[in-house]
């Protein structure tokens, strides 16, 4: 097993950080007895809050731990016309089936090998005899609105027949069919099992400024825009908590470095850069203290950093002087990464991201932009490969255009003042 480093970075938690995923225990809890409670329930917040996050490290491992309920995990991609070949009912369907290849049961006596969301929960409820629940998790949910009205209508309408449907009519048509030819193809088990309902859950995780796309839905899911957990940034004493929490695991196999521990000056450090806590009044006239909530993104760059110097140099407790420049952490990863690119690919990329993707307002500020896909390869001459390169180092973060594949940003309010100091530079 490979290990792992204590801090992730700038990249999504996966399940097998639960154990250093920390900071979140309450969102957590929130959204476990929600779903527990109700049958379709939406997870929102801005882009970057850590939506992933929270369902990969923090949601999954607990219904593994606490409950009956399978999570099965979604994500559809952005539409592009004449490249995507599956429909999000055929990529849902597959991914409840768990591979490619159908599973014979009863209901095949009666529809073979029927390809809807209906038949597949209905196989697993029958597969695991009815003790085991569904929970389908869509992750960028938003995405599902780019494709084409005919195959969002026949994704809620069958996501709606498997949700509220113990059998639909058409598998009793069936089966009175094979009745009156005086054939009996399902014993008094399997009759009963195709009467009881399927108990399956949804989470649906989406932009908070996309939640207004699930009214497109509620044709057949009526309930969808009735139970929501908002997803904010998090609080001061839950950064303390997931700086601290991870530093001071057992480092057994798991882990590439020894514990170490902070002393409270680097923390409290540490903790009034990322909060920026004192802001000044609407008239500018004097400066009050202000409570501010924390990106969990910069946190973890910043820690990962550090967790890179204490490898280096064997550090055991991590005091301010071991800190360096916490701003410059920040700057370096945009440098850092884009260094990381081919040769070639280097000065395209820089343009893009300094020129494109910023509105330069002078004074080291600036507004983030985003670009079509087509727009930066004409504009900007970057390639596809270059654009997966910088999304997969999280500094540029690919979004799902209504109009078809994606748009790009960078990936954070925080790297606008490096880019920008790098921009300067170049130039």
């Amino acid at each position: 097993m490979s290990k792992i480093s204590r801090y992730v970075g700038a990249r999504p938690f996966e399940t097998e950080h639960k154990d250093i995923f920390r900071g979140r225990k309450g969102d957590v809890k929130a959204l476990l007895q929600l779903l527990q409670l109700e049958q379709i329930v939406s997870l929102y917040g801005v882009s970057g809050t850590g939506k992933s996050s929270l369902i990969n490290a923090g949601l999954i491992p607990l219904l593994e731990q606490q409950t009956h309920l399978d999570p099965v995990r979604i994500r559809f991609t952005a539409y592009k016309k004449g490249v995507t070949t599956l429909s999000p009912t055929h990529i849902t369907g597959r991914l409840i089936r768990g591979g490619d290849e159908q599973v014979n049961t009863f209901l095949d006596k009666l529809l073979p090998d029927e390809d809807t969301l209906w038949h597949h929960c209905k196989e697993h409820f029958i597969r695991h005899k009815g003790d085991r629940d569904l929970l389908l998790i869509f992750d960028q949910f938003e995405e599902l609105f780019t494709y084409p009205e005919s195959m969002i209508y026949q994704f809620q309408q069958q996501l709606a027949e498997a949700l509220y449907r113990s059998a639909p009519q058409r598998y009793w048509d069936k089966l009175e069919q094979l009745y009156e030819q005086e054939k009996k193809p399902l014993d008094s088990k399997q009759l009963s099992q195709l009467q009881s309902k399927s108990h399956v859950k949804v989470l649906f995780s989406l932009r908070s400024d996309r939640l207004h796309l699930l009214n497109r839905l509620t044709q057949y899911l009526p309930t969808i825009q009735k139970y929501y957990h908002e997803l904010d940034a998090i609080s001061p004493s839950s950064a303390r908590e997931a700086i601290l929490g991870p530093a001071v695991l057992p480092q057994g196999e798991h882990f590439r470095t020894a514990p170490f521990v902070y002393t409270k000056g680097a923390l409290d450090h540490i903790v009034d850069f990322l909060t920026q806590s004192q802001a000044g009044t609407p008239d500018g006239k004097e400066e009050v203290p202000t409570i501010q909530k924390i990106e969990a993104t910069q946190l973890q760059i910043i820690c990962s950093s550090i967790e890179e110097r204490v490898a280096r140099q064997q550090i055991r407790e991590v005091g301010v002087e071991d800190l360096g420049d916490l701003q410059a952490i920040i700057a370096n990863y945009y440098e850092e990464r884009i260094n990381a690119l081919d040769e070639e690919e280097q000065l395209p990329a820089k343009r893009l991201i300094e020129e494109g993707l910023i509105f330069d307002e002078g004074e080291g500020k600036g507004i983030r932009l985003s670009l079509y896909e087509g727009q930066i390869t004409q504009i900007y001459y970057v390639q596809a490969e270059t654009l997966a390169k910088l999304v997969n180092s999280h500094l540029l973060r690919a979004e799902p255009s209504l109009a078809g594949g994606y748009t790009y940003e960078l990936s954070h309010d925080t790297l606008v003042r490096p880019v920008l100091e790098a921009k300067a530079h170049r130039l």
